[in-house]
């Protein structure tokens, strides 16, 4: 092609200068404010940080609660990675979790105020965006086999036991100076002997290699696990009432705050749902399991509540809310006799188990097969417990292990004994169990743990004979009183 780039210009008709023409950038004003906007605020407003992370919910698509159900069963088996900041986490997604779960089977939950957790800086402030109304539906029955798991890591109560060791510790009275030769623990301990230069024999510990797993980056299958995004970007959640109900001052728009009374009142409002949730979509068998695994969640193994406390009311209002599901079922054989146990011990208040005792007693009697003992044993044991001496219950409960006392093993002759000489009904079962006792000889019990089996002697010394109580207590000391 000739001429010049004036000549080109003028039979393209197109300037010179500019080429083709540049597209046109639509004024400021006319821009839609995205949500992730870092434009100033008004004066009267808390400053908006630079970044807000994903309005996500828990669980969003199957393969997110395949992976917060995984990890949970990871950490049941490997607890020593739980930390503080992940029984938070753990905590607060599952009543996150709870609340979506409830809302998306037509449970809309109140005006709630919303809360972004922080698992990396465990950090908490409040905020006004709300999570994604996006819920993956779970399961009931898989819902309740994470409660399980989250029964073993027992978060709350874990944290629960921190706050009230540093209270403790907070309150104690300044040691004097003489006081801080005294030995001490852990890794201080090793410290202050290091600044004193008292050192200990060094000895080289070799790591064992299993054949399976040669070289540091053989590792197996169950080693590899996916992090849930609770665990790994900022949680959103959400509470009933106003930032003041939750103990912070309504000025704490985003500014980081305690998380201690947050969390109380999520557990708080995790009950709640639980209940709501249960009671109108849950099976029988679920509405006896949830509370079981609820109590030792928040209470540990000992199921010790604590006084006074709005964790352990919406407890007892979720136990209340299930056990009248359960116990107003038309037919009491749609119950079985392994659920019964778990709601039965899951009663913390003695004042409620009258209800549950007298359709235990129902259930007994319309039972066309005998009960098993593992499971008789504990429903006695929850019974005697509460001191509920109900004589129908024991009637029926002492018809069943009679026709199975031959096949009681020590575990359960124990404790049996115990339950029934605790109400004053030792007669109905008592010969049988300690022919039993003496069948089984003293080697049966070797296995038993001896603080177990010295409790034992002391409980049922007034009620058993010589020969038994020498049976249970094996190679300790024979007794020196018996019953006659």
């Amino acid at each position: 092609m000739r001429g010049s780039a004036a000549e080109l210009s003028r039979l393209l008709r197109v300037p010179a200068a500019s080429g083709l023409p540049r597209r046109q950038s639509p004024p400021t004003a006319s821009r839609p404010r995205c949500a992730h906007s870092n434009a100033s605020s008004t004066p009267s407003e808390a400053p908006i940080p630079n970044y807000w992370p994903p309005e996500r919910a828990v669980v969003e698509s199957r393969h997110d609660w395949h992976v917060l159900y995984s990890h949970a069963k990871h950490l049941a088996t490997a607890r020593r990675e739980l930390t503080r900041g992940k029984c938070a986490t753990l905590l607060l997604s599952t009543s996150q979790l709870v609340l979506e779960q409830s809302a998306a089977r037509g449970h809309a939950a109140p005006a709630t105020s919303c809360y972004l957790w922080d698992h990396g800086t465990a950090t908490l402030r409040p905020t006004g965006r709300r999570a994604t109304p996006r819920h993956h539906l779970v399961e009931l029955s898989s819902l309740v086999r994470y409660l399980r798991y989250m029964a073993k890591l027992r978060p709350y109560y874990r944290l629960k036991r921190l706050r009230d060791e540093a209270e403790r510790i907070n309150a104690l009275p300044l040691l004097p100076s003489s006081a801080a030769q005294t030995k001490q623990a852990g890794y201080s301990d090793k410290f202050a002997r290091l600044i004193d230069d008292q050192t200990d024999e060094v000895v080289r510990i070799h790591r064992q290699v299993t054949h399976s797993h040669i070289g540091p980056l053989r590792l197996g299958s169950d080693q590899l696990i996916a992090y849930p995004g609770a665990f790994t970007a900022p949680l959103y959640f959400e509470l009933s009432g106003d930032t003041r109900d939750h103990g912070q001052p309504s000025g704490a728009d985003m500014f980081p705050c305690d998380y201690m009374p947050v969390l109380d009142k999520c557990v708080e409002q995790t009950l709640d749902r639980l209940l709501l949730l249960f009671r109108e979509h849950g099976a029988a068998a679920h509405q006896c399991l949830v509370p079981m695994f609820a109590a030792v969640m928040l209470f540990g193994p000992k199921l010790k509540p604590s006084r006074d406390s709005a964790v352990t009311a919406a407890f007892r209002r979720l136990h209340r809310g299930l056990s009248d599901c359960v116990t107003g079922q038309p037919r009491a054989s749609s119950v079985s006799f392994r659920s019964l146990a778990y709601l039965l011990n899951s009663c913390l208040h003695p004042a409620d188990i009258s209800p549950l005792c007298e359709f235990a007693a129902r259930r007994l009697a319309e039972a066309p097969e005998a009960a098993p003992l593992e499971w008789l044993e504990n429903v006695c044991f929850a019974c005697a417990r509460a001191r509920h001496g109900d004589d129908p219950l024991y009637e029926a409960v002492s018809r069943h292990v009679l026709s199975q006392a031959a096949l009681a093993s020590p575990t359960v002759c124990l404790n049996l004994l115990w339950s029934f000489s605790r109400v004053q009904r030792l007669h109905l079962v008592g010969a049988a169990l300690e022919r039993r006792l003496l069948e089984l000889g003293p080697g049966a019990f070797a296995g038993l743990r001896r603080p177990f089996l010295r409790r034992a002697v002391e409980a049922l010394r007034p009620h058993l004979s010589a020969p038994a109580l020498r049976v249970i207590a094996g190679h300790e000391h024979a007794p020196l009183t018996a019953a006659n």
